[in-house]
């Protein structure tokens, strides 16, 4: 019994992770095929958009992909869902926010008459180790706050 529960759990994680190493081999691999297609355009002054979406979105899911082992198994066991709005607006939201900042100045610049606080400062320095790493919180939080 003991040895069926540890071979059981050994399997349950060593999926998971197989399915993890997945998600960052083709998120990988997306990102390389991107920006070897964007110094290809970068001749023609082109913006980088789908790279740029890219480097915001990719943390996000390896967010998610780090919680759903975990969401899995609460799922399993028949919980009521709700949502935990504190912790979606006191460390998702500031996460999003810093995450997307590149997007949202983008998108205030051009259809809101005032850009969005402290958009642009994050925006202009593009530092894609702190978009990762916010992202990847994120994406965490995101699935974190359904709770039981």
């Amino acid at each position: 019994m003991i040895k069926e529960n540890h071979m059981q759990r050994f399997i349950y994680y060593l999926v998971w992770t197989i399915i993890i190493g997945g998600g960052l081999y083709f998120g990988y691999s997306i990102g390389q095929s991107m920006r070897n297609f964007d110094s290809v355009i970068s001749v023609k002054n082109h913006v980088y958009f789908q790279h740029a979406l890219y480097l915001q979105l990719f943390p996000v899911i390896i967010g998610m992909l780090l919680r759903a082992p975990i969401l899995v198994k609460e799922i399993k066991e028949g919980r009521k869902w709700r949502i935990d709005y504190v912790k979606l607006l006191v460390i998702g939201l500031p996460a999003f926010y810093v995450t997307f900042s590149h997007l949202l100045w983008a998108l205030s610049s051009f259809y809101l008459p005032f850009t969005l606080p402290f958009t642009f400062l994050l925006s202009a320095s593009f530092d894609t180790s702190i978009i990762t790493i916010t992202g990847i919180i994120f994406g965490y939080i995101l699935l974190d706050s359904i709770k039981e």
